[in-house]
């Protein structure tokens, strides 16, 4: 019905005996329309404004790839940001391109070459686009425009069908998608989790199997404004991973693996200049573990990171030359050099904390990471060049405890990264203060082990000059009513220590005898003090395992009055506040904070902001004693 009055509305009226214009007529009609999409349902209403997405993927061979047609239409609410992009990947040809827009007059209107641009695409997985195309429709007019636009796709290699999207750069409410898969194959799918709003079914021809997968995409969660960068939406993943064998295959697994070595041992090898260059870096040395080190921290200091998107790693040569490069890039190199020094190291796909999956098909759409692994002395070492701030020895920051997919000759194997424990990732703050007048002064010590010193060294590469600054706010987190000056910073292989003096800029308060000290000059025990949404995770990168200690001493005799000591132990998460008497001059501190998980899950939520309350309200208590 509604279709019909659309239609109506569009012609003029004809009929004299009518004594309204045709510009009131629709006035009228909108408003009856607004009318009717007040009592429609949502699904109703989505119809009026988002179309349909349909694709048919046919597979030639897993040599030769696929070809896909595409057809989609919709229509704009409005004048503004009207673009649509079309990503390919570097194994793909889009070509057909047209795009077609209803004008004023109803009429459908083909659109100029001149208005579709094509230009690099920013990257954030192995399966997205490494170029796009830019359809840019008229912004002027109505402020519904009905669009409509097909394209088909050419690619060279089957594999970059490692995942069909369910997303687009308009939104649409429907995507369907077509697969006909030739006898002599078999095609294997991971559908996302919570997949209620995708159908599937499948039947064999005499030519295959045909698979269809109907989609309607979930709304996409947004981080709130101005939230902290380390708190990241749950995801929804929308895309369906997928991997073809042929039917005598019986490893998936298998067939990712030997596909990938094929690409990287057809990269050419190190050039002559460069085959020096790697037995330079080993030199005499025979201590493995001081070679690869070596290795290590020559890509990771002369290779700039640079995104460049895609599947493939570029050449390693090239890669020196520039001294540019992303994961892939960076790992070959590793993998190259170390090769040359006459380790055995493999590439590894791998997907880093924030991403939505944790490899777990074998499809490249599981990843989008890539390190090195080198086997030294019976264990595996893991080499991510693309932390600035990562150390040798310790497994790569945003990929511990995600699984990876090594490349091999023989097949490929499934590894785990090892998570460090709290112990590994320790952090210990002790402070020493004394009433001076009305402010308190002392000292503050602080060291950082393992992954806990790592926010300390990336601190120094990002700001070199601000760096002390930067560390007497580390050390002090959460706390606004402390001043250090003096810093001194040591450190070795293991240990970052950082000393420094402290002003309590903070007045003791006195009533009659008693006397109290407000505690908000304690830092907070993690860096992570923010109350979490439902629909959001954050993420750690780090276990955690802080202890922090106070003496305040005195020149005169005191009697700590009584302090009801604090704990809290819920969700994987432990803090606790011991307040004691340590000698008669003497007032002590001590508290310790501890988790053991990488990131803060759904269900710890309600745990975690519940103890953040908790940390808030006992470090803004007050200390009383007797003097």
């Amino acid at each position: 019905m509604l279709r019909i009055f659309r239609i109506i509305s569009r012609y003029p009226l004809k009929q004299k005996s009518m004594q309204v214009s045709q510009t009131r007529f629709r006035i009228y009609f909108q408003l009856f329309l607004l009318f009717l999409s007040a009592i429609m349902t949502a699904e109703e209403q989505k119809a009026l404004h988002y179309g349909l997405h349909q694709e048919t993927i046919t597979v030639n061979s897993i040599e030769t790839g696929y070809t896909s047609a595409v057809y989609c239409r919709g229509r704009f609410s409005s004048h503004i940001g009207r673009e649509t992009m079309i990503r390919y990947n570097e194994l793909e040809a889009i070509g057909g391109l047209k795009a077609r827009y209803r004008t004023s007059n109803h009429k459908y209107k083909d659109l100029g070459e001149s208005e579709i641009h094509r230009s690099d695409a920013p990257e954030e997985a192995f399966d997205n686009g490494t170029s796009q195309y830019v359809i840019s429709w008229p912004s002027k007019g109505e402020e519904e425009m009905d669009f409509l636009y097909t394209y088909k796709v050419n690619c060279k290699e089957l594999m970059a069908l490692s995942s069909i999207r369910i997303n687009d750069a308009v939104r649409t409410d429907t995507f369907d998608y077509t697969i006909r898969v030739p006898k002599g194959m078999q095609l294997f799918y991971r559908l996302p989790a919570g997949s209620d709003f995708i159908q599937t079914d499948s039947n064999s021809t005499e030519a295959g199997m045909i698979y269809h997968f109907r989609a309607y995409p979930k709304k996409e969660i947004v981080r709130p404004e101005n939230f902290p960068d380390y708190a990241y939406p749950l995801y929804q993943p929308q895309n369906i991973r997928l991997i073809l064998v042929r039917e005598n295959e019986s490893n998936a697994w298998m067939r990712l693996n030997n596909w990938y070595l094929h690409f990287e041992e057809s990269t050419s090898s190190l050039n002559e200049t460069n085959k020096l260059l790697a037995l330079k870096l080993k030199d005499t040395c025979t201590n493995a573990d001081t070679i690869t080190s070596r290795v290590f921290s020559y890509v990771q200091k002369h290779i700039f990171y640079s995104d460049r998107g895609g599947y493939l790693p570029h050449e390693c040569n090239e890669v020196l030359k520039t001294r540019r490069g992303d994961c892939k890039d960076m790992s070959l190199l590793l993998v190259k050099l170390l090769n040359q020094c006459g380790f055995e190291a493999n590439l590894a796909l791998s997907s880093t904390l924030d991403y939505e999956s944790d490899l777990d098909f074998p499809s490249l759409a599981s990843a989008n990471h890539m390190i090195a692994v080198i086997k030294v002395k019976n264990r595996y070492i893991y080499l991510d060049a693309t932390d600035p701030a990562g150390r040798y020895g310790l497994p790569p920051l945003q990929v511990q405890g995600r699984k990876i997919f090594i490349i091999t000759k023989d097949g490929g194997r499934l590894d785990s990264i090892p998570t460090p424990s709290g112990f590994d990732n320790r952090n210990r703050i002790s402070i020493h203060l004394t009433p001076s007048g009305n402010d308190l002064n002392g000292t503050i010590f602080s060291d950082y082990h393992g992954f806990s010193r790592h926010d300390a060294d990336l601190a120094r590469m990002i700001s070199p000059s601000g760096y002390d600054s930067l560390l007497g706010k580390m050390i002090c987190y959460g706390s606004h009513e402390t001043v250090t000056d003096n810093l001194k910073i040591t450190k070795d292989d293991s240990l970052l220590t950082v000393m420094a003096g402290i002003t309590v800029k903070y007045k003791v308060n006195a009533k009659d005898k008693m006397k109290t000290i407000k505690l908000n000059f304690l830092p907070f025990p993690h860096k992570y003090p923010v109350k979490l949404l439902p629909d959001l995770r954050l993420l750690t990168f780090q276990t955690i395992q802080n202890k922090m200690e106070c003496e305040i001493s005195f020149t005169k005799l005191v009697e700590l009055k009584s302090f009801e000591n604090v704990s809290f132990n819920s969700g994987g998460f432990h803090f606790e506040l011991k307040v004691f008497q340590s000698s008669p001059k003497s007032i002590h501190l001590y508290y310790s904070f501890s988790y053991n998980g990488l990131e803060i899950l759904p269900e710890q939520v309600q745990a975690y902001n519940d103890l953040n309350a908790l940390i808030e309200k006992t470090l803004n208590s007050e200390l009383s004693y007797l003097e």
